[in-house]
């Protein structure tokens, strides 16, 4: 989990994914997302952690259990439609632990 500076933009996203995993890199196989915007510099992430990124089908939440089991542990947290802006690091280190 990271509170990205710039919302979603593709660049700045896919620095913040390559480095948060960059410590788990060995451990990190293949990661699979939505079939999102957010994720279009995926290229970038797959070479830069030396992995594979598969997209998720569309409606298809079950091709990507964890991360949605994790997400609905985060929303105990910080409820959907939350700006992440007005949380403290701290605040999202404590979700995120």
């Amino acid at each position: 989990m990271a509170k990205s500076p710039k919302d979603k933009n593709t660049k700045v996203v896919a620095k913040l994914v390559v480095q948060t995993l960059r410590t788990f890199e060995c451990h990190v196989l293949s990661i699979t997302t939505d079939n999102v915007s957010e994720f279009a510099e995926h290229k970038y992430i797959e070479k830069k952690l030396h992995t594979k990124i598969y997209c998720a089908h569309p409606y298809s939440s079950w091709e990507k259990g964890p991360i949605e089991n994790a997400n609905k542990l985060i929303r105990q947290h910080i409820p959907k439609n939350t700006y992440f802006s007005p949380l403290s690091d701290d605040y999202i280190l404590f979700v995120q632990t």
